[in-house]
């Protein structure tokens, strides 16, 4: 099953089709766009806030489906800081594979040449529920956002001054985003939870934006991962564990990071496994022969999968958690802002914060906690 970039295959979802203004809009969805609807709503009313995505509603894209991506000591603190009630499970270190034997990351052994952004993995996960970065029921917070959704990709987004087709002061439309379809929405408040890149790519006038907001946004790289689940009736490990294994043992091409899982209530484990993708390569054609790859290597080191696999999903995502934030460049655009696992977290905010920490080594959902902070202390929003 392919979710991601194949999503506008589907037929389009004419919810809302008739809307032409909401005072906030919000583009993009996962778990932080639920939080950040709730809040709002709470402001001006849910009939006023609108969420945009070409995705389809589903809860298979509220959070992050491959291995843990929260890793490390400053995630920790970060969730901890921001989510109270939260339950961290350290797990074990990584282990890399060479010379068909498994050895750590802090032996005398070296792995094969990391590809980038995979250092962020050598460190150890963070486990927890993802429910918890919710603060209410997420079957609730999906019924109450349904309505407010609409299924739709983005033409072009122009800085308007209104007209008479919106019920608003033109003082209120501050954002125009024409849609695939013609149809347009305005906005007073634009909120993007997709990549900066894009966003920049579908700005009409750029000479609108700060030096620094360009440069910020641009140095994101358009990335896709390849997620794919399998389901095995043997175990091939105790406990939890993630694996560096490389793609290729004479030509650098970068690792599967493989995250092995007991299932619960059962006595089989899970495989999450996961990759960084090109743009280029992330059509059928590209996914299929990386698939292949990655069965052949698995069962080359992995006993139970020549035994067979019980069950198998794929997910070809349109963001990759393999990536570095430079927070230094960022200048903030008036009535908008990112928010997510690519929003800018400044030094200043850290510092107000009592967060210890460089704002670098914040990635995933870390950031996200934090991205949703920053916007409830710049617009006054409740907590």
């Amino acid at each position: 099953m392919f979710l991601g970039r194949f999503d506008h295959l589907k037929k389009e979802n004419d919810v809302e089709k008739m809307r032409s203004y909401a005072k906030v809009v919000l583009v993009g969805f996962g778990w932080e766009t639920l939080e950040l609807f709730d809040l709002f709503s709470r402001v001006f009313g849910k009939d006023q806030v609108l969420i945009i995505d070409h995705k389809e509603w589903s809860r298979d894209h509220l959070f992050y489906p491959g291995p843990c991506a929260d890793r490390g000591e400053v995630s920790g603190q970060v969730l901890k800081c921001f989510v109270p009630d939260i339950s961290l499970k350290k797990g074990r270190g990584p282990l890399f594979y060479k010379d068909r034997k498994f050895f750590s990351f802090q032996g005398r052994a070296r792995p094969y040449t990391l590809g980038e952004g995979e250092s962020y993995f050598k460190l150890f996960p963070n486990f927890f529920d993802s429910k918890n970065l919710l603060n209410r029921d997420i079957d609730e917070r999906m019924d109450l956002a349904k309505g407010s959704f609409l299924k739709a990709g983005i033409k072009s987004i122009e800085f308007g001054h209104g007209s008479s087709a919106t019920p608003a002061p033109p003082d209120e439309v501050n954002f125009k985003l024409v849609l695939i379809g013609h149809q347009s929405i305005e906005c007073q408040y634009l909120f993007y939870g997709r990549s900066p890149q894009e966003f920049l790519k579908l700005v009409s006038d750029k000479n609108r934006l700060d030096k620094k907001f360009i440069e910020f946004s641009a140095q994101f790289e358009k990335d896709f991962s390849l997620v794919v689940h399998f389901d095995l009736d043997s175990k091939e490990v105790d406990s939890c564990q993630t694996f560096f294994i490389p793609q290729s043992q004479t030509h650098e091409m970068g690792h599967f990071i493989v995250e092995i899982q007991n299932v619960p209530d059962s006595d089989h484990q899970r495989f999450k496994t996961c990759c960084r993708m090109s743009a280029d390569d992330a059509d059928e054609e590209g996914v299929a022969k990386k698939l292949k790859l990655l069965k052949r290597t698995l069962r080359r080191i992995f006993p139970g999968f020549k035994k067979g696999v019980k069950r198998e999903k794929i997910y070809l995502l349109d963001y990759s958690p393999f990536y570095s934030v430079n927070d230094e460049i960022n200048k903030e655009l008036q009535h908008f802002s990112y928010f997510g696992r690519m929003a800018p977290i400044e030094k200043e905010f850290l510092q107000e914060n009592k967060i210890d920490v460089n704002s670098k080594d914040i990635l995933n959902n870390a950031r996200s906690l934090l991205s949703i902070k920053k916007i409830q202390d710049r617009f006054s929003l409740p907590t």
